[in-house]
């Protein structure tokens, strides 16, 4: 799947959450693995209730985009971009994890990790922060 696939379901819901009251802004991120990846951020209306503004939300398909950039993330060329990135961290990220509360194998690599690689990510993303120039964990 092209990233012009997941940026053109995005402007879509943008567009819809805008013309139902909302407002929400679209935005590409260049994640640190290199990978170009698409996101919006929605605000509620403050005059109306979490439900209607959920409802609003609900009518634009948010739900939709969601799952086009979860298969866009997820297809194989992509996964190879992650494997590669995840495997040159892998003793910080072992700290990490294992400090997290994760248990790992001493032989543990990328691809068995004891989490999908989407769910990976987004911990990491959490809890972690790479320095760019020392490439350590923090």
């Amino acid at each position: 799947m092209a990233f012009e696939t997941t940026r053109t379901a995005a402007l879509a819901a943008v567009d819809c959450i805008v013309s139902v009251g909302m407002d929400a802004e679209y935005q590409d991120e260049d994640s640190l693995n290199g990978v170009l990846t698409t996101s919006f951020r929605v605000y509620f209306n403050p005059e109306l209730t979490d439900e209607v503004n959920s409802a609003k939300m609900d009518v634009c398909e948010v739900r939709g985009f969601h799952w086009i950039n979860y298969v866009y993330q997820a297809q194989p060329s992509v996964q190879a971009i992650n494997r590669k990135y995840v495997e040159g961290r892998m003793g910080p990220l072992k700290v990490c994890l294992e400090s997290e509360g994760v248990d790992l194998d001493d032989g543990a690599v990328f691809t068995n990790l004891p989490m999908p690689p989407s769910i990976l990510s987004m911990r990491v993303a959490k809890t972690v922060w790479l320095n760019r120039e020392s490439n350590r964990f923090s």
